[in-house]
């Protein structure tokens, strides 16, 4: 009758929904109010270790008390939350990217969470180094600015400075002071008039910038200057150069 198809009807769509959980290829799981799993996708049981049954193992996804509280937010205040988690796996960093959602029943009783988790390591490794870069940077800058403290016209450090500041920052006003007192205190160097000319290009004057990069590695061929040259003569349209000024950098390198 009616009803019974009604019945399996429903019972068709629960075994599809289940399917596709199970099937899908993220970390995704149905938790009850009591944290047991329902359905989770194979995703989720291998890398949180479920049996079959659903049961947490020892070391399960439910057996730490930290995150067991953090998937009962949702289902304790009925809204949505996500957090990023970080543990040690095989003596390295894993972070892990976690959102649950609360379901209800059709009386609109919080009956568990969806609960969803992705591998983000890569991208906070990439925010880790990012972090040890400008901290390194900071320092290499206070160090330098102590030794102009100490000395103001080390043409070295000036320079050194200059090009910290046009290769890492938008202080381009900064670094041509900089490069200009070291310029006048040294204008035949080639470091210095490589780091001119990349300053010029920087500053959205290709040509100059060219002029002054050729100066430079005339005098010392450099990779580096090689790289800031060939990048400029691309960009005024001398391609054919600019592939000669990297190809010999290459084949020296």
């Amino acid at each position: 009758d009616v009803g019974d198809k009604a019945v399996t009807h429903r019972a068709a769509r629960a075994d599809l929904l289940n399917q596709f959980i199970e099937r899908a290829p993220a970390a995704v799981a149905v938790i009850d109010r009591d944290l047991t799993e329902i359905v989770a996708s194979e995703r989720w049981r291998a890398l949180y270790a479920l049996q079959d049954n659903g049961a947490a193992q020892q070391d399960g996804v439910f057996s730490e008390s930290e995150r067991a509280q953090f998937l009962r937010l949702s289902i304790d205040n009925g809204v949505p939350s996500s957090r990023v988690e970080k543990t040690m796996r095989n003596g390295a960093p894993v972070w892990t990217r976690w959102e649950q959602t609360p379901w209800r029943e059709a009386d609109g009783a919080i009956a568990g969470a969806f609960v969803y988790s992705e591998d983000v390591t890569e991208p906070m490794l990439r925010l880790e180094r990012l972090k040890a870069e400008t901290a390194r940077l900071a320092k290499a800058e206070a160090d330098l600015r102590a030794v102009l403290a100490i000395e103001p016209t080390d043409a070295r450090s000036l320079n050194a400075l200059g090009f910290m500041l046009v290769v890492h920052s938008n202080r381009l006003d900064e670094a041509e002071r900089l490069i200009s007192q070291a310029l006048a205190l040294t204008p035949q160097e080639p470091a210095v008039i490589d780091s001119m000319g990349w300053l010029r290009f920087r500053q959205g004057r290709p040509n100059e910038a060219v002029a002054l990069l050729s100066r430079a590695y005339d005098v010392f061929p450099d990779p580096e200057v090689a790289a800031h040259l060939g990048e400029a003569l691309w960009t005024t349209g001398e391609r054919e150069r600019a592939q000669t000024v990297w190809n010999k950098a290459l084949e020296s390198a």
